[in-house]
């Protein structure tokens, strides 16, 4: 039971991050903008991924860690849309 539970709730950890975090890319790199995104929410978002990615790495806890990792990958390039998007603003307001 445990181990179906366990892969129930990486299935669904998954498809959210697999669903939600791409359309949130396209999103960003169609408008060329992350404005509206909280970014408290997303660095912490991020840093909940790596952590719980990790914490399964380390406990040798599969479920956890493949439903965590893409979440890192995902929030990963979210940061760095941060941060590209907010440089070309500053750039174009010289």
């Amino acid at each position: 039971m445990k181990d179906i539970v366990g892969l129930a709730a990486m299935i669904a950890s998954i498809l959210f991050v697999l669903i939600g975090m791409p359309l949130q890319i396209v999103r960003n790199w169609q408008l060329k903008t992350t404005k509206g995104l909280s970014r408290a929410m997303l660095f912490s978002a991020t840093v909940m991924y790596v952590l719980w990615t990790w914490y399964g790495w380390l406990s040798g806890d599969r479920y956890v860690f493949w439903s965590r990792a893409p979440g890192c990958a995902l929030g990963a390039i979210i940061v760095v849309q941060f941060v590209y998007y907010d440089a070309l603003k500053r750039n174009a307001a010289k």
